[in-house]
């Protein structure tokens, strides 16, 4: 009995470190900056970052060309104890045909996409065993390539660049196969991230609609119970030094600085440990038409804002413990 109870108690660490690793990525840019100008000024290392910046200068298409995923880097052991930490579930409610491509549309962004990153990015998630021949890519903002080796470490996990020229080099495939994961409310959602009613950004989002009419793919909304309640944030006042010092950081980088609660102030950046569960929708076949006018934008934008409230609705009561009082309301 006493060997298993420290069989656990390890367990729970391997977990909770795990939970603190990921949460590293929060800063990772700071972290990348601060490692690389110390290398490059204060030691006798500075020609590994002038290689790194070389091939970076060299490699520079990468992100925009698919990426470069690397299994190992995917399937790195610390990541299987990370989707038991919370633990993660993913349902999925129709087949998809692995000879098209699709753009996979997640809601909410949360603060960190904890639950986007533990299913299509981390090769312990069961997203390969639901939808076989499908390949993921999850499309981030492309500061994210901009710092030698933190680039490759994003590249080698399956992100690619945002970019449109990145994302119709994928969905033009005529092979099909290859899924684009968007967090279609972007980095200006996490400001609304907050337990209870979940509050997401749709209706000004309508680029995706247009790339999808420009190649046909299909579109597939995904939405996460749980994702809001891992961490919240708290927000400096508008008028105070931090508060302006966030809106020019998000204004020039397209990137939300953010103060992260989660387990506790002394754990603030580690995520609760709060079951998620993500579904994943039907998908919504949309025509190719090469020129699409306002009209057919707005039109299938509509089918898409109805086939995600449905998916909602339906879920909510299996994926909520207060399914009654639990809103998804559109904020802008």
């Amino acid at each position: 009995m006493e060997k298993k109870i420290w069989k656990t108690m390890f367990q729970d660490f391997l977990e909770l470190l795990s939970a603190a690793f990921y949460s590293f990525h929060l800063f990772i840019h700071i972290y990348s900056a601060i490692l690389l100008l110390y290398i490059a000024f204060w030691t006798n290392y500075w020609p590994i970052v002038a290689i790194a910046a070389c091939w970076m200068s060299y490699d520079y298409k990468a992100p925009s060309r698919g990426g470069r995923q690397v299994d190992a880097v995917k399937r790195f052991p610390i990541w299987k104890y990370f989707n038991n930490y919370f633990p993660i579930r993913l349902v999925k409610t129709a087949d998809l045909d692995p000879k098209r491509n699709y753009i996979f549309c997640t809601h909410p962004h949360g603060v960190i996409c904890t639950s986007n990153v533990a299913h299509f990015i981390l090769g312990y998630s069961k997203a390969s065993q639901l939808f076989p021949g499908l390949k993921f890519h999850t499309a981030t903002l492309n500061i994210n390539f901009c710092f030698p080796i933190l680039r490759d470490y994003a590249l080698a996990l399956g992100f690619i660049s945002a970019s449109k020229d990145s994302l119709m080099y994928l969905l033009r495939d005529n092979q099909g196969g290859n899924v684009v994961n968007l967090m279609i409310g972007g980095s200006s959602e996490a400001y609304f991230t907050e337990p209870g009613d979940y509050r997401i950004i749709l209706n000004k989002r309508k680029g995706f609609i247009r790339i999808a009419l420009n190649t046909g793919c299909s579109l597939v909304p995904v939405f996460c119970f749980g994702e809001n309640d891992t961490l919240q944030l708290v927000f400096p006042k508008p008028d105070s030094i931090m508060g302006i010092l966030q809106d020019w950081f998000r204004r020039l980088t397209r990137v939300s600085l953010c103060f992260p609660v989660g387990r506790s102030w002394l754990l603030t950046c580690v995520p609760k440990r709060t079951p998620m569960v993500t579904v994943v929708g039907e998908p919504i076949n949309i025509p190719k038409i090469t020129k699409p006018s306002e009209e057919d934008i707005e039109y299938y934008h509509s089918i898409y804002k109805e086939a995600l409230m449905r998916l909602f609705e339906e879920s909510k009561f299996q994926y909520t413990s207060n399914p009654t009082n639990t809103k998804l309301i559109i904020v802008g």
